[in-house]
């Protein structure tokens, strides 16, 4: 159920429509509609009625002639200025980390900004099903940062809307593993800071711990508000209006990513609003999305009980757009669903051999968000000392993210059906397992089965997704999803690869057949030859 604030239907009206997998209901006081040009939240009752996953919902876009919510414009103040001694938390360049990118480099720019208004805090109704306000119109100031071409005639029209881990830091392990692909692309990013654990344990908290002046404005007093947040953000960017941070830069599509914590949060919003917020003629916000490897079903508000463990929820229910599920592990049973072509649920999953959950791209001694962090309260308590008795895993994890993001923007572009339908995805094989349910591995220890890659096809390194932590470690070492690499011996390599030559045309061979396949994109076929040509194997 819904409340809000504006009458646009008379008294007593009452809609229905089809959205996607959801049946919206708007009655009462009156109901926003498709064809209401209005950023103001309708009033009235809404109710949501989940369908099962296996439920193929019916397809229209725009969609007609539903009920949905245009959510607000935000304020925008910004960009905030960086000096020497008040820098953007999450900067691509921050002195010291090795990590760092210079983004002029690439012909980038990063600007920070605060956005502030209102949005309603949400409950689930009496069934556990249907959603309804809980408190309506919640002041809030939250904070994005925004890289983007320097030259308007770079952009590619796309921005990909990552979710920041919501209570890991400012974590942006996308950015991590894409930003090549981005930049490369002439796309704009958009990191949203999503919150898990209130004020004090999200990753708002985490911000103002780093720097309580710069970021003495920012107020998220509840986790709830992040769906209404979202929701204007990409509305701020889609419907390209005049305040918008990507003001000059003609924005087409967005894209939303995010990866374990923000994975979770990309898929809530799947589930429980992408059919609910929408744009002013009820297209989707959003044209495509990669949920990475979700840790968890995250809670509707604070406050709120987590939904069962059997629930379809813990699967993603189909939204109208592509959706690309990537694992670095074997996708756990309760969120396992079937690969779809249908119109309405163009969805892969892809697990992933020989990567894992936490890897070498977000290494907390040289990634510079975590650098940066290093002095906050939150860091000392979760995360440093870092100290592992291996080398994190250095898997080429970017591939996948790479093929993921690559998956929705092509799947969106071509016509869902119909005579110009000429392209699918390729659908993956999953991580094969043994008998009692661990993981099959190879003669070499890397994984069987999974999306395949040179790096485990003609192997170098044995990948693990766990490491071993050392005395004096704070504990994040052990955490399980920390990974690592052992590399093979010099002797083991020559046995493999007699010579330089041989081994450069074996992952040539893969690297192509792959490509074939539909496994690596173009770009990264040809960087997965030239670091074989540059590697001092064997």
């Amino acid at each position: 159920m819904f409340s809000g604030t504006s009458s646009i239907r008379p008294r007593g009206s009452r809609l229905v429509g089809l959205i996607g997998s959801a049946v919206v209901v708007a009655m009462a006081t009156g109901a926003g509609v498709g064809n209401a040009h209005t950023s103001h939240r309708p009033a009235g009752k809404w109710i949501l009625q989940h369908r099962e996953p296996t439920a193929r919902p019916r397809v229209s876009s725009p969609i007609t002639p539903p009920s949905f919510i245009v959510p607000k414009i935000p304020t925008v103040t910004g960009p905030i200025p960086r000096t020497p001694t008040s820098i953007p938390i999450g900067t691509a360049y921050f002195p010291g980390a090795p990590g760092s990118l210079n983004l002029a480099d690439y012909g980038y720019v990063e600007d920070e900004y605060f956005l502030s208004g209102t949005a309603n805090v949400y409950q689930y109704d009496a069934s556990g099903k249907d959603v309804e306000i809980k408190t309506p119109d919640v002041p809030y100031t939250t904070v994005i940062l925004v890289r983007h071409p320097a030259d308007p005639r770079r952009f590619s029209g796309r921005v990909q809307l990552e979710m920041s881990h919501p209570q890991f830091g400012v974590t942006t392990q996308v950015w991590a593993h894409n930003y090549k692909m981005f930049m490369a692309d002439g796309d704009a990013w958009v990191r949203v800071t999503t919150s898990r654990g209130g004020p004090t344990g999200s990753s708002i908290g985490v911000a103002k711990q780093y720097d309580p002046s710069r970021y003495a404005a920012l107020n998220v007093p509840e986790d709830g508000l992040n769906w209404d947040i979202i929701g204007q953000i990409a509305e701020l960017l889609k419907s390209n209006a005049a305040t918008s941070p990507l003001d000059g830069f003609r924005v087409r599509q967005i894209f939303m990513e995010g990866f374990s914590g923000a994975g979770a949060i990309v898929q809530f919003w799947i589930n429980d609003f992408s059919h609910i917020l929408r744009q002013p003629d009820g297209r989707s916000l959003i044209d495509g999305y990669v949920v990475g490897e979700p840790s968890g079903y995250p809670l509707i508000n604070s406050q709120a009980a987590p939904i069962a463990a059997d629930d379809p929820r813990q699967a993603v229910i189909p939204p109208g757009v592509p959706v690309v599920k990537l694992h670095t592990r074997p996708e756990p049973a309760s969120q396992r669903r079937p690969d779809s072509d249908t119109p309405a649920d163009r969805y892969r999953t892809y697990e992933v051999a020989g990567a894992a959950h936490t890897d070498d791209y977000t290494n907390p001694l040289s990634f510079p968000t975590f650098i940066q962090e290093q002095g906050t309260q939150w860091a000392q308590t979760n995360l440093y000392p870092f100290m592992c008795e291996y080398a994190m895993n250095n898997f080429p994890f970017e591939n996948q993210w790479n093929l993921a993001i690559n998956t929705i923007e092509r799947w969106t572009s071509e016509p869902a059906s119909g005579p110009g339908h000429r392209w699918n995805p390729p659908h993956a094989q999953r991580i094969t397992l043994n008998p009692d349910g661990t993981i099959a591995k190879d003669r070499f220890g890397n994984d069987e089965g999974g999306v395949r890659s040179p790096a485990v096809d003609v192997p170098t390194a044995t990948y693990y997704d766990t490491n071993t932590p050392l005395p004096g470690d704070r504990g994040f070492c052990s955490n399980t999803t920390v990974g690592h690499v052992v590399p093979f011996s010099r002797a083991e390599l020559e046995r493999l690869y007699p010579t330089h030559a041989n081994y450069v045309s074996k992952v040539t061979q893969d690297a192509l057949e792959l490509g074939r396949q539909g496994w690596l994109i173009p770009m990264d076929v040809a960087s997965t030859i030239e670091a074989a040509r540059r590697s001092d194997v064997p």
